[in-house]
């Protein structure tokens, strides 16, 4: 259940607990426990094909995937119900949790684009039969998918019910989204940083020199802060990045808080060369206020190139902040080693930064160091004490600024969606409007339907308890986590090539019981754990291997393989290294090459 074998002291409690209800209490402990939201949502992950990088041959990071993994945690420990569970998965956006349509883009995508028109649009169409395929099996038990090029050859699943059900996805694209922070998060913010600012000042006195770091080059940006000088030139030169050539998609310069290196207010841009052929790439999208790899400038040599501000007039400037891709949908071509200059004319060049004290790329910056040594034991207990709460503070400050954007998913209003004979893009037929499969009923959209609404329309109808598969889908596939095979040995497939159920009774009484205690995902736990079929041994009898070998009929618990996942955790456990810490971004094991094709190497420490 937890994925974490139970302590010692935890066995010899239970052994010794003679209350009648001693198992019943202990399957309440468990489904209380924190770790019951992290073991079953790496089930859950799996079957949404969640992954942290793009697939294909680039296989791109996805850096802000990860809220999405906290919320299915989350709401697992929570005992959200599953309707609600369901519909904010894919509308979120419309209910408030806008972190939970992640699930729509969680699959692969391919971000390498063929100037072959006839080859991107196939593309395209893959991605949105990722959505439809992973939609249709993990809450439905239906291959829909098989409908894409003809009818469904063994359920009654028509190619018209599959485009219907593309229209309704059609305005969704694979990309990071920014998260509005709630009031809670910005009050928290203000306090958290309030109260480090005091902190640090009283720990300054006792900092070890040197010892501290500022943040790694960011391709969303990054912030250099100097004493205010005269200007009217400022020059950026790149004299190394992490792969190609430097890209730069945004420059500012500040002066009394204002951005004044903008086209529009005067300033012009000169650079030692662009890169020839790319219409997005071009020098003047460096100060045009529009973020983003597709307005930006790509120097034309290798490591290296230089862009030069030229301001209407001499001002007082203290600040300079760049970027690669504020976006973060690229991480190649960023600066790594770079000096900012200013002057009043050219030829008269003052440096005023450089990447200096900042911790290498991809890494987190050495905190500073403190010496406590000549205080007293007193002081000295009053200082460490103040700097645990420092690093506490700090670590959850992070958390919160980065919780900003996640990859879940852009929206736009999307065109006609066509039905595609033999699925191919080029061979369009007739205009399909959003719906779902005809057979099990309908959303009621008109072909003008706005974006929003149709994913919002199909999340009721997956949702509702009329619906006939939905319960009974999420049930079955709990009673396969419990046992190793479901009442429905096919789980993704409730159709007539799928399995029959061995036990359909027992299907429909389960799934009647999630409908009818608020779609508490728990219940069916409790009722599966204090089952006697749960509880019984798993030793073979003669008789029983002769009749049913593979417990199908369950006269036995069937014994069954760990996976991979919890029994790691198991060997770290009782090698006392297992980080119980939750949420936020995830440790990486891999040591990446920035290279445009990513390798990945086994991180040696």
């Amino acid at each position: 259940m937890l994925g974490l074998l139970p302590t010692a002291a935890e066995v010899a409690a239970y052994e010794q607990d003679e209350r009648p209800d001693a198992w019943e209490q202990l399957v309440q402990q468990v489904l209380s426990s924190p770790h019951y939201g992290e073991r079953w949502a790496r089930y859950w992950l799996d079957l949404v094909r969640f992954a942290e990088t793009n697939g294909y041959e680039t296989n791109r990071e996805r850096p802000n995937a990860w809220p999405y993994r906290d919320y299915v945690i989350r709401s697992l420990n929570d005992d959200k119900p599953y309707d609600q569970f369901v519909r904010e998965q894919l509308a979120g956006d419309v209910t408030g949790v806008p972190e939970a349509t992640a699930y729509l883009v969680a699959g692969p995508y391919d971000l390498v684009k063929s100037p072959d028109v006839n080859l991107t649009l196939m593309q395209r169409q893959n991605e949105l039969d990722d959505m439809i395929g992973t939609t249709s099996t993990v809450f439905l038990g239906l291959t829909v998918g098989c409908a894409r090029c003809h009818n469904h050859k063994f359920d009654p699943i028509l190619q018209r019910d599959y485009y219907a059900l593309q229209a309704v996805f059609a305005g969704v694209q694979h990309g990071d989204r920014q998260l509005p922070q709630t009031a809670v998060q910005v009050e928290e913010l203000q306090r958290s940083g309030a109260r480090m600012a005091e902190i640090s000042k009283l720990l300054k006195p006792w900092r070890v020199a040197g010892a501290e770091q500022r943040e790694a080059v960011s391709v969303r940006g990054n912030e250099e802060s100097f004493a205010p000088i005269r200007a009217r030139f400022v020059r950026f030169t790149i004299a190394a990045t992490n792969s190609g050539e430097p890209c730069i998609d945004e420059l500012e310069i500040f002066s009394d808080g204002q951005n004044v290196a903008l086209a529009s207010g005067g300033a012009t841009v000169t650079a030692s060369g662009t890169l020839p052929g790319y219409e997005i790439h071009q020098l003047k999208h460096v100060n045009d206020g529009i973020p983003g790899n597709a307005r930006s400038w790509i120097s034309s040599e290798s490591g290296r190139g230089w862009v030069m501000v030229e301001l209407p007039e001499v001002r007082e400037i203290s600040g300079f902040v760049w970027s690669r891709d504020r976006e973060g949908r690229f991480q190649d071509r960023l600066a790594t080693k770079y000096q900012i200059e200013a002057a009043e004319q050219p030829g008269q060049w003052r440096g005023v930064a450089t990447e200096a004290g900042r911790a290498p790329p991809g890494a987190v910056p050495a905190e500073p160091q403190y010496d406590f040594q000549s205080a007293t034991a007193a002081e000295r207990e009053v200082l460490e004490k103040l700097l645990r709460e420092h690093q506490s503070l700090q670590s959850r400050f992070r958390q919160l600024q980065s919780v900003g954007t996640v990859y879940a998913g852009t929206f736009q209003q999307p065109g006609p969606t066509h039905r595609l004979f033999r699925g191919e893009p080029a061979a369009q037929r007739e205009v399909v409007g959003p719906d779902t499969v005809a057979v099990l009923g309908s959303l009621g959209l008109d072909l003008q339907s706005p974006e929003q609404q149709r994913r919002a329309a199909l999340a009721d109808w997956i949702a509702s308890s009329k619906n006939p598969l939905t319960a009974r889908v999420i049930v079955n596939r709990i009673w396969q986590f419990h046992f190793g095979r479901g009442l429905v040995s096919t789980p993704s497939d409730f159709g007539a090539a799928g399995a029959r159920p061995t036990h359909p009774e027992l299907l429909d009484w389960l799934s009647m019981e999630l409908m009818e205690n608020q779609w508490a995902l728990k219940h069916i736990h409790r009722l599966i754990l204090h089952s006697r079929t749960y509880r019984q041994s798993s030793v073979p009898r003669a008789e029983g291997m002769e009749r049913d070998g593979g417990t199908e009929w369950l006269w036995r618990f069937p014994s069954r393989r760990l996976e991979a996942e919890p029994l790691r955790d198991c060997i770290l456990q009782v090698s006392g290294v297992l980080r119980r810490d939750m949420y936020g971004p995830g440790f990486s094991a891999f040591q990446v090459e920035l290279e445009n094709v990513r390798h990945y190497y086994p991180k040696q420490q």
